[in-house]
């Protein structure tokens, strides 16, 4: 009998649960587990001669290891992925690559000359003695002592940094929203470019050809602080 009134009990219950105003709109879920961020793949590329083309291997350094097995380009244009690294490493033969993807970073080691097109960039560094070419907006850009750049989108930052910059030759067919030109080892700011016109930037032999009319020498201003009311 007690067996029974208990069952009697808990029918009741479950009965006054689903009259019960918004019960049914109670959803029960386990707790949301935050998708841990996939680290950034470096893709080290270089000009293998045995082969006749350009490989790749996956370093972690950003060099080259000559005992590593390496593979074509092919595989690496079917796994890169938003947010990983490139690195091209000098070769006299010429690259063009398009990435189906925006990349963490690009660094032109001693490249001849690589075209490298993405749908956008974060971070350009194209290295003393390389030529580099890139399609596609680049958040930060740095070109040191005599590289030569082309960026032909937009830049937001580009810094032209050496004391060796007689045949650094770079230029720019998008807007650039400020440039720097500096010698670090000096600590020597040699010019500060704000807001240049698009297809106006250009430096030839390490002085700008910009005119004055294309560029702003102050910084524009910033936009307003939206002010919040307290309730």
């Amino acid at each position: 009998m007690k067996k029974f009134k208990t069952a009697i009990s808990l029918i009741v219950a479950v009965a006054m649960l689903l009259f019960i105003p918004g019960i049914n709109d109670l959803h029960v879920s386990a707790q949301e587990v935050p998708v841990e961020e996939v680290p950034p793949t470096t893709y080290v590329l270089k000009y293998i001669e045995n082969n006749n083309c350009w490989r790749y291997q996956i370093s972690g350094t950003g060099t080259w290891n000559d005992k590593a097995d390496h593979r074509e380009l092919y595989y690496m244009e079917q796994s890169i992925k938003d947010g990983d690294y490139i690195v091209v490493l000098d070769s006299p033969y010429d690259l063009n690559l398009t990435v189906p993807v925006s990349l963490g970073n690009i660094t032109f080691n001693h490249s001849h000359c690589a075209v490298i097109t993405a749908k956008n960039v974060d971070y350009v560094y194209v290295l003393k003695d390389s030529i580099g070419v890139v399609n596609g907006d680049v958040q930060n850009a740095y070109v040191y002592d005599n590289a030569v750049a082309s960026f032909n989108n937009n830049v937001n930052n580009l810094y032209l940094m050496g004391y060796n910059t007689n045949d650094q030759d770079v230029g720019v067919l998008g807007t650039v929203n400020y440039a720097e030109l500096s010698v670090p080892a000096w600590n020597w700011i040699r010019g500060q470019y704000y807001s240049v016109r698009e297809g106006k930037f250009s430096v030839s032999g390490g002085g700008v050809k910009t005119k004055p009319e294309d560029y702003s020498t102050t910084p524009p201003p910033a936009p307003p602080v939206e002010v919040v009311p307290v309730a």
